[in-house]
């Protein structure tokens, strides 16, 4: 059976995904909370995370470490920042980075030692292209819809318009910004 992790961040977005979980038991992974259930025959790992980078990649990591899973999904409210997102659009990440680092060479949102930028799973990708297709084909009139594209990771929540104007010019093809993706991938 595949186990496949969903790391949220903040208590609301726990509480949506633990609704669709069956068979779910609460579990601890290193102080985190976390229910272990699942869903369409495969086993589920919901962890939260808290919120922004550094808790992300020590609750991933000490996930990974305990329970071994096959994929690793990150779910949560994000702001988006491409052309022509609506609110309610589903944006997934074929690409993350970081839009708050700057190690004084290389490139903006760099950290020396790693990529500018993480890429997706491709087979996850490629499951979310056919529920793309699935929806357009079913001519499902919802109010979401999914776009596809660089999510831009940093340690603030995006409301001034200087700030997000940066983050524009440095990642033009941004679609998104949260504060955990690139911490976990």
């Amino acid at each position: 059976m595949k186990r496949i992790a969903i790391i949220v961040a903040m208590q609301s977005e726990f509480n949506l995904v633990s609704n669709i979980l069956e068979h779910a038991e609460p579990r601890e992974i290193e102080g985190a909370k976390a229910l272990v259930g699942e869903l369409s025959g495969k086993q589920i790992i919901l962890l939260k995370s808290g919120i922004g980078k550094v808790n992300a990649a020590m609750q991933v990591t000490s996930l990974i470490a305990e329970m071994h899973p096959d994929y690793i999904i990150n779910s949560g409210v994000a702001g988006g920042i491409g052309e022509g997102m609506h609110q309610g659009d589903i944006v997934v990440g074929t690409e993350t980075c970081y839009h708050d680092v700057w190690c004084g060479e290389g490139e903006w949102g760099q950290v020396q030692g790693f990529p500018l930028k993480f890429s997706a799973n491709e087979h996850l990708l490629e499951v979310m292209n056919n529920v793309q297709c699935i929806m357009h084909n079913a001519q499902l009139n919802l109010n979401s819809r999914l776009v596809f594209g660089l999510i831009c990771t940093g340690d603030q929540f995006i409301s001034d318009l200087v700030i997000l104007r940066g983050i524009k010019r440095n990642f033009p093809d941004g679609k998104a910004v949260d504060m955990e993706s690139a911490a976990i991938a």
